[in-house]
């Protein structure tokens, strides 16, 4: 499996530890920042205004990826 995983904010059933143990389990790779190898990005619980900004930005930047 070559899926790359980010996950950010508070997650309601894991630590973040646990998740990113799991993803290694499955054969799956974490990293600490989104990009362009990023297949999934797991978000959490966090204030809406800065959850907007990033989806932007990152919108922004795939679209120049792709």
């Amino acid at each position: 499996m070559n899926e790359v995983f980010v996950f950010t904010g508070t997650l309601d059933c894991f630590t973040r530890k646990q998740a990113q143990q799991l993803v290694f389990a499955l054969g799956s790779r974490v990293q600490q920042s989104v990009t362009k190898e990023t297949t999934y990005l797991v978000v959490g619980k966090q204030p809406v205004m800065l959850f907007e900004c990033f989806v932007f930005s990152y919108l922004k930047r795939t679209d120049r990826v792709t």
